[in-house]
């Protein structure tokens, strides 16, 4: 079988490009490893190629990642925070890359103990910085409940959106109610 002929069957494959996004974002295998996982079995696809492959199937995705921001956003209460992930950004040169800290923002919804029937489901974005103005442009139709940590940036979403209503997280208090008092 050419060159050409294995990429072609690989392209029209749904199972590969499934294959490719969870090894790629469910195991953290780069796509330059999984190249090389290719090459060994006969086929060759360049890290771009693959990488081709995500955008695609990422730009296919968007319209899944719309719908469940409108469902968690449509919640009368939200529960949100953010977490560190590390983002590798390629330097100049072999041994030049660099790791940067950049967020993952979480937002949930979850009315079930409320005896809701709506699903619950969870909306995650990506940012480069922990800067305010992401929770503030995430939340921007937003109106309900938002339950935060103390997290500064989220000051901003409040006061200058009358709809939102913050509500803390009082994590150390509710983690052991059954503690016995003086702890």
């Amino acid at each position: 079988m050419t060159h050409l002929a294995k990429s072609a069957i690989l392209e029209r494959s749904e199972s590969v490009a499934e294959s490719i996004l969870a090894s790629k974002y469910g195991y953290h295998l780069p796509l330059y490893r999984q190249s090389q996982m290719f090459e060994n079995e006969g086929f060759e696809l360049s890290g771009s190629l693959l990488a081709s492959w995500v955008g695609k199937c990422t730009k296919l995705l968007e319209r899944v990642s719309d719908a469940i921001r409108d469902h968690v956003l449509a919640g009368q209460a939200i529960f949100m925070d953010d977490t560190t992930v590390k983002l590798l950004q390629k330097g100049k040169g072999r041994g030049k890359n660099k790791i940067k800290t950049a967020r993952l923002w979480g937002y949930a919804r979850d009315e079930r103990p409320w005896g809701s029937t709506a699903p619950p489901a969870a909306w995650y974005q990506f940012s480069t910085s922990r800067e305010a103005q992401h929770p503030s442009k995430h939340l921007q139709t937003y109106k309900g409940f938002a339950h935060a940590d103390a997290y500064a940036g989220y000051n901003d979403v409040y006061p200058k959106r009358d709809p939102i209503w913050i509500t803390a997280f009082w994590s150390p208090i509710i983690t052991q109610p059954n503690a016995p008092s003086g702890r």
